[in-house]
């Protein structure tokens, strides 16, 4: 039997979760692939069995999704079409060519009641046509594919343009005020973060349904106090806290979307770091980067991922 990281595959991987991925298993292994959405579609079955009969891969982390909220509320086919027909259609390929499969997924499956972070066996019941999709695609990813993991994640930044983290900084600098929700909490989690964990769990061997964020939690107006604070930009800036239904937003989020870490903590024998500590790291690293480059994912490996339809890289003989 392959090693499981030996040829893993990166759907999504053109998104803010997706790249970073990739990036992290090309540094690990050369023979990674990474695929975009326009590279391959995971709404088209035939197309993905043909790319796994290319790749043999022995991993596939699914990051492709319609991770627009609102989109998903005003566009509910689609939503479903992408986040639970195409989680079905990677789990039945996975399910055929012997891989294994990670399916990223989200808070957003929870209503969001009770003040207690939610454990993975707790029942969802998504408020929104997003939080609906992704937990059909669970459902799917478990169902189609024996051995399936789902990996559930809250408030994702990183390297990557339009995050919470980036928009809060433009706002503060072009207008000169910090906002960010009061009424809703989760754990912000850095994205660099998270794909180590999921190469953690790849190794550990899990299956099921496991949470991972980083520690800590906060409502969105806290994070952007923080992000502004730690960027050095907080003084002179007008505080300006809301609620959400201020905002008149079309989809529904949950009030409290916390996720307990405690299976991971079991699992990959250690803790997530806090969310504070991994902020601080990525405005390092912004800083570092310059204007120039920020929102870039660095290529850590000397060759880069190959390519579906025999883009760079090595094909597979």
């Amino acid at each position: 039997m392959r090693p499981v990281l030996s040829a893993p595959v990166v759907l999504g991987a053109g998104g803010r979760l997706g790249r970073v991925v990739e990036s992290l298993l090309a540094a690990l292994e050369p023979a990674t692939v990474g695929a975009t959405r326009t590279e391959i579609d995971i709404t088209d079955y035939f197309r993905l069995r043909e790319e796994f009969e290319r790749f043999e891969p022995t991993l596939v982390i699914n990051c492709a999704a319609l991770a627009d909220v609102d989109r998903c509320e005003a566009e509910p086919e689609l939503a479903m079409l992408v986040n639970a027909e195409g989680a079905g259609n990677v789990a039945r390929a996975c399910r055929e060519s012997g891989a294994r499969l990670i399916q990223i997924s989200t808070d957003c499956v929870f209503a969001g009641d009770g003040g207690a972070p939610h454990a993975e066996e707790d029942l969802p019941a998504p408020g929104s046509r997003y939080g609906m999709s992704k937990w059909e695609g669970e459902k799917r990813a478990l169902q189609l594919c024996p051995g399936a993991l789902v990996v559930r994640t809250s408030w994702l930044y990183g390297p990557s343009e339009g995050d919470f983290v980036e928009r809060t900084l433009e706002i503060a600098g072009r207008e000169g005020w910090v906002g960010g929700v009061v009424d809703q909490i989760a754990s912000p989690t850095y994205t660099p973060d998270l794909a180590q964990a999921l190469v953690d769990l790849a190794r550990a061997g899990a299956d099921g349904v496991a949470h991972f964020t980083n520690t800590g939690a906060c409502t969105r107006h806290q994070f952007a106090l923080r992000i502004v604070a730690m960027a050095g930009v907080a003084g002179g800036l007008t505080e300006k806290p809301q609620r959400w239904s201020e905002l008149g937003r079309r989809a529904p989020r949950p009030a409290n979307s916390m996720l307990s870490s405690a299976r991971f903590t079991a699992l990959a024998s250690r803790t997530p770091r806090p969310w504070e500590e991994a902020l601080a790291e990525h405005l390092a690293a912004r800083a570092r980067a310059g204007p120039a480059r920020r929102g870039e994912t660095p290529r850590r490996s000397s060759e880069p991922p190959r390519r579906p339809g025999g883009g760079a890289g090595r094909a597979r003989p």
